[in-house]
């Protein structure tokens, strides 16, 4: 999974843009090859070193053919590939506003934790904001949170 094998690894389009592979497994990249009208052969999966750069590149040649929306509308089955978004392109992809990915707090677009309702995003802290509360379940006393503060050793 280092990137050295063909049917595992990122390859750009012709607009630029990227598409990850991860056929790892006979049936997606029976459906990968099947997607991209490319003969299967099971055997490239554990093909040696010097193959798999010769499959890599005629991989690149195919997918460098059409864009990354183009391949999209293609790979719709079990063929292990995602598009590789740009961090601008993360919110309005169809899947993240279906799960709710995003949120606004305070005019800034975060990721939504996990965990937790999905209606109780807050700013986070100022800098030092939570200092005292850490400390205090940190084990220390209000004198020595005190003496702290006084030091400038904590905000």
């Amino acid at each position: 999974l280092n990137g050295g094998n063909a049917n595992y690894g990122v390859y750009r389009t012709s607009d630029g843009k990227f598409l990850s592979v991860g056929a790892l497994e006979p049936k997606f990249w029976a459906a990968f090859n099947s997607a991209i009208g490319r003969a299967v052969d099971m055997s490239e999966i554990v093909a040696p070193a010097e193959q798999q750069e010769k499959l890599r590149a005629e991989l690149q040649d195919i997918l460098g053919r059409k864009t990354r929306d183009e391949w999209e509308r293609i790979f719709t089955g079990d063929e292990c590939v995602e598009p590789v978004l740009a961090a601008d392109e993360l919110a309005a992809h169809p899947q993240h506003r279906a799960r709710q990915m995003f949120v606004d707090v305070s005019g800034q677009r975060h990721a939504r934790t996990p965990l937790g309702r999905r209606d109780r995003h807050t700013p986070p802290p100022s800098l030092g904001g939570d200092g005292d509360a850490i400390l205090r379940e940190a084990g220390f006393t209000s004198d020595e949170i005190a003496t702290l503060r006084s030091a400038a050793v904590t905000k």
